[in-house]
């Protein structure tokens, strides 16, 4: 017989579908060359490549009992068992309250809030709208602000990922018509003079403009005169 195999820590000890859990202790294989399955609970997880005898890495693979102490259970190849009661604790699934706004195009900064948003992490790693990245100015666990990176053509749905694996997909966002400016009257001029800008789309889905350039020059007042297009 060989020593009875344990498990010293999980780390992080709680989370959520998508959480990276390194788990380590003594004789984890229990005279096995491999781990065959690992569960946190009822909730299978992924075993990472690099396991050995006293480390294994672990991907949460799906949602499971929240907030309740689970056991943390490895199988090795042999059939070997090596458990750790109460090692484990599912945090509840997270949700997205609030999209402000809920449309826009590139530039657009946007405002997601809600509870859990982190899943037990301490920052986020990627937030996609449609698929596309946000560039992150801000995050905390119930609010994260960034700013709509490139542009999209399509509505979709929002995913949040927090560097431990977390993962949450909830609210959508939709993409407008990138803006287009097809006249400037006059394209010419000093200062004082007054330039009428049209085009289409170019409130971007904002309610005004609030600042307008000339060759790096600021405007010194701005009229918007028929909303999106001039």
């Amino acid at each position: 017989y060989v020593t009875l195999g344990a498990i010293a820590q999980l780390s992080p000890n709680s989370g959520r579908e998508g959480t990276v859990v390194n788990i380590t202790g003594t004789g984890l294989l229990g005279g096995g060359a491999s781990f065959s399955n690992v569960t946190l609970g009822t909730v299978a997880a992924d075993i990472q490549s690099g396991a050995t005898d006293t480390f294994v890495q672990v991907i949460v693979r799906a949602e499971g009992l929240p907030n309740t102490a689970v056991a943390v259970t490895l199988i090795s190849d042999t059939g070997a068992v090596v458990t750790l009661p109460a090692g484990w604790t599912q945090l509840a699934i997270g949700s997205i309250t609030n999209i402000q706004p809920a449309s826009g195009q590139e530039g657009t900064v946007v405002t997601i809030t809600g509870t859990g948003l982190l899943g037990g992490g301490s920052a986020f790693t990627t937030v996609q709208l449609d698929g596309t990245d946000l560039s992150l100015t801000s995050g905390i666990d119930t609010q994260t602000v960034g700013v709509v990176a490139a542009a999209s053509a399509s509505n979709g749905s929002i995913r949040l990922v927090a560097d431990s694996g977390a993962l949450l997909g909830d609210g959508s966002f939709e993409y407008l018509t990138p803006s287009d400016i097809t006249a400037v009257t006059p394209n010419s001029g000093q200062f004082g003079t007054q330039v009428t800008i049209t085009g289409t789309n170019l409130l971007g889905g904002g309610t005004n403009i609030v600042s307008v350039t000339l060759a790096g020059t600021a405007a010194r007042s701005i009229s918007v005169s028929n909303s999106d297009t001039s």
